[in-house]
């Protein structure tokens, strides 16, 4: 992946960043090309070596066609069979979110929202719904170029309403 100072990129559990340029760091006695990458959301900055992007899963932004693809993946959740305990989704739901696809973030935002459309999510749900959400919406407005609260609604439309109980 070659990407440019400037450009918009994903990393995983961090969310939407942008390229602020190449560096070199001496690391155990020999220099290292690295890419910096300041995280929008956190205002922190982080450095990936340049030939460890792909295996540390930091991607471009998804692409117009992508969102409403993402959107309808969401849309669709189902909620998981009342069998499977927590521990385990949430295992499969990390697995999932560190991947950092935009296929697999709406995978997990699909399923909780369906989740949640049945009954309150847990804390822990909760903090991971809410987690992948901000990511996801951040995403969007970025590749729609717009404002984060209309890229909220569109988000908002597809997880649909939330359980009273």
């Amino acid at each position: 992946m070659n990407f440019i100072d400037g450009e918009s990129v994903v990393v995983p559990n961090w969310g939407l960043g942008e390229v602020a340029g190449r560096e070199s760091l001496t690391i155990d006695n020999s220099d290292v090309q690295m890419i910096r990458i300041d995280i929008l959301a956190e205002k922190k900055h982080m450095w990936v070596p340049v030939g460890r992007l792909q295996a540390e899963c930091v991607r471009p932004v998804m692409t117009p066609n992508q969102v409403d693809k993402t959107l309808d993946v969401i849309a669709g959740g189902v909620a998981p069979e009342k069998r499977v305990t927590w521990n385990r989704r949430q295992r499969r739901y990390n697995e999932l979110v560190a991947t950092n696809t935009p296929q697999s973030l709406a995978e997990v935002m699909g399923e909780l929202a369906a989740v949640r459309r049945g009954k309150r999510l847990s804390f822990t749900e909760r903090r991971l719904f809410d987690r992948v959400r901000d990511q996801l919406t951040a995403e969007m407005a970025c590749s729609l170029d717009i404002p984060k609260e209309r890229a909220l609604a569109r988000m908002d439309t597809a997880i649909g309403p939330r359980a009273d109980k």
